[in-house]
């Protein structure tokens, strides 16, 4: 059976859909697994759990590379990514960018399960001015399909760097807004600012974390492991 094993592979929005998996509590291991070996082989769940044992065992051990953090995120990005049709131009120098696109960059930025938003923002298509001119949500659909986990660290990593400024304004900011806000979404909103930090920390190299929950997906994938069904 045909099946993503490796991060250069993975599309983002896959990725984002295995986290998702992994993170819920309402399914037991045996399913989350099932999910998850699912989504990279594009089949249905209930395909995986009718596999014999000794498929699901291999299938289970490929999905494996999920356990481990993605390599490879250090580089230059690209000066256009085709993907989708499109022909998308990161955004280099934060000076640039307009009145809208720091609004938006300000609601994705501290979220990092809106990964793919935040690049919709920062990469515009060729020739157009930020949401003008094309449909982001095409564009968005077109990251989600055509950009693997790798290339999304990379470019990440370069965003980091070229908007620190802004990134840490932001983080600020919502830091001061979660105080005034009412429990449960203080604690949700720190939670996640704590994500967005350690995404940081990792994309620039001082220290550990990941753009979205990659611990959550390496459980699912150990839960499947053991239960050897």
């Amino acid at each position: 059976m045909d099946m993503i094993d490796n991060y250069r592979s993975l599309p983002i929005g896959r990725y984002l859909d295995i986290c998702r998996e992994g993170a819920r509590q309402d399914i037991d291991a045996v399913e989350r697994q099932a999910r998850v070996i699912a989504i990279l082989t594009g089949r249905h769940p209930e395909d995986i759990l009718n596999l014999p044992i000794a498929e699901y065992r291999e299938l289970s051990e490929r999905s494996a590379f999920l356990s481990a953090e993605p390599e490879h995120v250090g580089g230059r990005a690209a000066q256009v990514y085709r993907v989708g049709g499109w022909e998308l131009v990161p955004v280099a120098d934060a000076r640039r960018i307009t009145v809208a696109q720091y609004v938006d960059f300000q609601t994705f930025c501290t979220k990092p399960e809106h990964i793919v938003e935040l690049l919709s923002v920062l990469m515009v298509p060729r020739g157009c001015a930020y949401n003008q001119g094309y449909d982001v949500a095409e564009v968005q659909a077109a990251i989600r399909e055509g950009m693997s986990v790798e290339e999304v660290l990379r470019v990440s990593a370069f965003f980091l760097r070229r908007f620190a400024g802004l990134i840490q304004d932001s983080l600020s900011f919502s830091e001061r807004a979660a105080e005034r806000m009412p429990e449960p979404a203080r604690t949700e909103t720190r939670e996640r600012l704590m994500k967005v930090r350690a995404m940081w920390r990792r994309l620039t190299g001082n220290g550990d974390g990941s753009p979205t929950s990659t611990r959550s997906a390496g459980r699912a994938g150990a839960a499947g492991r053991r239960s050897g069904r």
